[in-house]
This record gives C-alpha cells, structure tokens and sequence, in this order.
C-alpha cells in the first residue's frame, strides 16, 4: 500500500525470484550473439520495409494533397454546431 501511505516500505515492492542457474548459463552465452545480432541490425542492414503495412517494400511514391483554400467561415460554423 505504498501508494496510500507516506512512507517508504522496501517491503511493499513485488518480489523477483532469482533466475534458475541454467536461464544464467543460456543468458551468459547467448549474450554476444544478441549483442553482435541488434548491432548488425541497427548499423549495417538498410531500412528498406515500411512499418505500418507489414514489412512491404517502400516504393517512394507519396500520396498527398493539401490545398490552402479554406472557408474559415464554414469550418467555424462547423466545430460550433
């Protein structure tokens, strides 16, 4: 109840188990192939897939139009109603 008192109690935290010895023995070696792995990933491969339609190529056509001609009047009565 941490939240509901003004003191602090080390004892309100969740607990953590400790990991068992063989997840310590997985994490130790399979720690530079992670770190080698998300280097290449971030420094080497290309960003070339877009991510909000599921990895498809980019094509570096845009589609887009915008236009200035705005009737304020319209819009003013529109967000009013």
């Amino acid at each position: 109840m941490m939240a509901l008192s003004d003191s602090w109690d080390h004892k309100a935290l969740p607990s953590l188990k400790p990991n068992p010895w063989y997840m310590d023995v997985i994490f130790f070696i399979l720690y530079p192939y992670l770190v080698i792995k998300t280097n290449y990933d971030v420094n080497v491969v290309p960003y070339n897939h877009h991510v909000m339609k599921k990895n498809l190529p980019i094509t570096g056509v845009k589609k887009g139009a915008f236009t200035e001609d705005f009737d304020l009047k319209e819009i003013k009565k529109f967000t009013k109603e």
